[in-house]
């Protein structure tokens, strides 16, 4: 941020289209606050996350502490609340645990269509219990 000028209008513009204010808002706060990265304002405004999500995660991730990474950070239903704490509505959530037919086909190389409920389920059997890279 401090090197490289940023178009903070496009930036907010695509921040606010794909629907990732939450998880924008704590990528800048913490540089902001950690190491005093200079954030303009409108870095801030449009992706302001409710006050109250942000009390609860800030919360939360202090008492997981950022700097020890070794240590463990969260039970499985903690990462999974926490995970569902950072989509910025329930239908990016839903999304999220149910993407479209193209992406779950190549995702999981399947190509029967009546398939697709059986790969939901165990989409959501690996969200749960095995932290699958999505």
């Amino acid at each position: 941020m401090r090197r490289q000028p940023l178009n903070w209008e496009v930036f907010l513009t695509r921040v606010m289209s794909l629907e990732v204010k939450t998880p924008v808002y704590f990528s800048l706060a913490i540089p902001r606050f950690l190491f005093k990265t200079p954030i303009p304002d409108e870095g801030s405004g449009p992706t302001a996350t409710p006050a109250w999500k942000v009390a609860l995660i800030t919360g939360w991730l202090q008492r997981v502490g950022l700097f020890t990474p070794d240590e463990p950070k969260f039970g499985r239903a903690g990462f999974v609340v926490f995970t569902a704490l950072l989509y910025d509505d329930l239908k990016g959530l839903w999304r999220g645990l149910f993407p479209d037919k193209a992406w779950m086909r190549a995702h999981y190389r399947f190509h029967r269509g009546w398939l697709l409920p059986y790969y939901y389920g165990r989409r959501l059997v690996d969200l749960a219990l095995h932290r699958v890279a999505t």
